[in-house]
């Protein structure tokens, strides 16, 4: 949804707009803060209204390795997996590495693992992930405006709209196949920025392509997550006296 379309009384109805004034990226990303919230929002009321046991959410700006339709499959297919359980195909954490805990570590496929992640509060980014019905039902019943911006999943589980969260491990997807239109209008556009949307329009094959290598060759350069010998707080094995 194009937040920056709806006017301050329509953002007002929809949103804690005050709130979201009070983001230190406001300035930069405005309206398109909320939009992307209530995007996110709609595909939850969706989930609620079909009935959806689990879905898999992608942003349009997203590249994804040769190895996700697989990885779709066997997270439908497992076990061991709470119903409340969000996983994601891909994190941030405030700039730094995630750190993933190397403990109770289950296998969804050769090579790929889900992994409790360390730190909750600073665990970032929802251009890939997996929602419950349950979960997406408590989210609607927590906000039935948005409130938060649309990765506050540290916000989120504390809410207790997650039992747990989760990481697939090696990240499976990852941003750079388009431009986010998340910006304020306000902000003018770069020569390097307008340079980028004239190859998306006229050689969009080429450019995808190009991105593509690009940003593979950059995860495989630097990887953007850690493996600790730690216990994560939101692993279910984890003892509470412990803390």
């Amino acid at each position: 949804m194009n937040g920056r379309a709806l006017d301050d009384q329509a953002l007002v109805e929809c949103s804690n707009f005050d709130f979201y004034q009070q983001h230190p990226t406001w300035e930069t990303r405005g309206k398109g803060l909320i939009g992307c919230a209530l995007s996110h929002q709609s595909i939850y009321k969706k989930i609620v209204a079909e009935k959806i046991p689990r879905a898999i959410i992608l942003e349009d700006d997203i590249q994804m390795t040769k190895n996700m339709r697989l990885l779709f499959t066997r997270i439908n297919e497992l076990t061991n997996i709470d119903k409340n359980e969000l996983i994601l195909f891909d994190a941030i954490s405030n700039g730094d590495k995630v750190q993933l805990s190397a403990f109770n570590r289950r296998k969804i496929a050769e090579n790929f693992s889900l992994l409790y992640p360390i730190n909750f509060n600073n665990l970032w980014h929802c251009s890939a992930y997996s929602i419950s019905y349950e979960s997406a039902a408590e989210f609607l019943k927590c906000y039935p405006k948005v409130e938060r911006v649309a990765d506050a999943w540290g916000a989120f589980y504390v809410k207790n709209i997650f039992s747990t969260i989760s990481c697939v491990n090696p990240f499976a997807s990852y941003q750079g196949a388009f431009e986010s239109n998340i910006a304020s209008s306000k902000k003018r556009p770069t020569l390097k920025a307008n340079a980028r949307r004239m190859l998306q329009r006229y050689v969009p094959l080429q450019y995808l392509l190009a991105n593509k290598i690009k940003c593979a060759a950059k995860q495989l350069l630097k990887s953007r997550y850690n493996i600790v010998n730690k216990i994560s707080v939101l692993d279910p094995h984890y003892v509470k006296n412990e803390r």
